[in-house]
């Protein structure tokens, strides 16, 4: 019976720090991925925390476009950016949404108009993409309590 016992023990101190190993930990932080649209952009988006902050700017020298979303005055960051991205023909080359305020794309050399929305209030760019040249660009957004109405 001893014996048994210390089996079961041996073999669940095995299965727990197997486990401990294999699982990722609490606090481990999910990488963006890349992602491709349908005109062949990647993009990468997100950088809600500073973990995943911090692993996409880890990632920032792939891409020749990079874009920060946050509040005017305040610098909050901003998430749920709806972006958009043409070229100057009109056909659009990236319709994304970002869940956090980083967004980065890599654009085959040319001109570009960008259409970021954030809740009601949009925001256009026009940038120019040249080789061996990344366009950094900080986005604001007006402060909520100029975009919402008040009742007095």
């Amino acid at each position: 019976m001893k014996d048994g016992t210390f089996l079961a023990l041996a073999v669940g101190a095995t299965i727990a720090a197997a486990t401990a190993v294999l699982s990722p930990p609490a606090h481990a932080v999910t990488m963006p991925s890349e992602h491709t649209t349908s005109s062949g952009v990647p993009y990468v988006a997100g950088g809600i925390g500073q973990g995943q902050a911090d692993a996409l700017r880890s990632m920032r020298d792939k891409y020749n476009l990079r874009m920060t979303f946050a509040r005017a005055r305040t610098g909050e960051y901003l998430s749920d950016i709806r972006v958009q991205i043409e070229d100057m023909h009109g056909k659009r080359l990236v319709d994304a949404l970002a869940p956090g305020p980083l967004f980065y794309a890599r654009l085959p050399d040319g001109n570009y108009r960008i259409f970021c929305t954030f809740d009601t209030q949009g925001q256009t760019r026009q940038v120019a993409i040249k080789s061996g040249r990344a366009r950094d660009l900080v986005i604001y957004f007006a402060p909520a309590s100029m975009t919402s109405a008040t009742d007095s």
